[in-house]
């Protein structure tokens, strides 16, 4: 008993969209993705406070570099009204 041609392109549409989440996810994560990663291959396991540090960690590099981007593309103003990130 095979599947309709209908039914076929409902799920291939839903697969598709939800493909497409996780993508956007994943891509809007990447420096967190990246650095819990790293950290596994580093110490084989982490745990919940493990993770939240590093997922913290990721988030405020990459907020620095957003910064940064800002920053270069605003060549008028000058290094002094550039918005500065304090250390903790």
């Amino acid at each position: 008993m095979g599947i309709d041609e209908r039914t076929k392109r409902q799920i291939e549409k839903l697969l598709d969209q939800e493909f497409k989440k996780v993508k956007k996810l994943l891509e809007d994560n990447r420096e967190s993705v990246i650095a819990i990663a790293e950290g596994l291959l580093a110490k084989g396991e982490l745990d919940g406070d493990e993770i939240t540090e590093i997922i913290q960690g990721a988030e405020a590099r990459q907020a620095t570099q957003k910064v940064d981007l800002l920053a270069a593309d605003s060549p008028d103003e000058p290094a002094s009204a550039s918005p500065q990130l304090e250390a903790a």
